[in-house]
């Protein structure tokens, strides 16, 4: 998982530096550690943990695209299986709002999430949302963040269960400048989906860094 989180990295770098020295506005890169959350399954709920490593590109025109890939694994054990879960989601959009103080960046994306236990669920949708960040002082800031799906599909071992899938995504980090570019960020992120008589949540709070280039 390391190494595939270190190659992740690195490709993004290279392909987010390369637009920036072309034109380029905003630049970040970021890594959440979510330690024991909650993964909810009807009356289930166990504990996970989850690493999500991501970027953020905003153009010289305003236009938005980012991505954030993730992987996780339960701390305890639902129906005698280890729970692993992976995601990745892929973002674009535009900034609407450039104020000082506030921002506002509605944006449309695509997220995948595979959870593996004893059986495996798929779930893939397009998300729409709007990003909000609120700058406090000039040290201390705050992001809320909320998507739904426009459509969505759950498949359980690769088979569809029939019904159209929801998914929702909310995020709250607060964010505080330890350095030249570098932040401490403490965060909130849930996850839900459902279909048919399936639902599941993944929620938790985080603890991470994110560096402004």
């Amino acid at each position: 998982m390391k190494n595939i989180l270190k190659i992740f990295i690195l490709t993004s770098m290279v392909f987010f530096f390369s637009n920036k020295v072309m034109a380029s506005n905003e630049f970040d890169l970021y890594l959440d550690y979510l330690h024991s959350g909650r993964t909810e399954t009807g009356d289930v709920s166990t504990d996970y943990n989850l690493v999500a490593v991501g970027v953020n590109y905003l153009s010289e025109k305003n236009f938005l695209s980012g991505a954030e890939f993730g992987f996780g694994s339960s701390a305890a054990y639902i129906g005698g299986s280890k729970t692993s879960q992976n995601f990745i989601n892929l973002k674009f959009g535009f900034r609407v709002l450039d104020k000082k103080k506030y921002k506002l960046d509605p944006v449309i994306s695509v997220f995948s999430l595979t959870d593996k236990s004893d059986v495996t669920i798929q779930t893939l949708g397009t998300l729409i949302g709007p990003e909000f960040k609120y700058l406090i002082t000039e040290k201390f800031a705050i992001d809320l963040n909320y998507y739904f799906s426009l459509s969505g599909s759950v498949k359980v071992n690769k088979h569809d269960i029939g019904e159209d899938g929801k998914i929702s995504k909310y995020e709250i980090k607060f964010k505080y400048a330890i350095s030249d570019g570098g932040l401490f960020v403490f965060g909130l992120r849930d996850v839900s989906y459902s279909g048919g008589a399936l639902e599941r949540t993944n929620s938790g709070f985080t603890l991470g860094y994110q560096h402004k280039f």
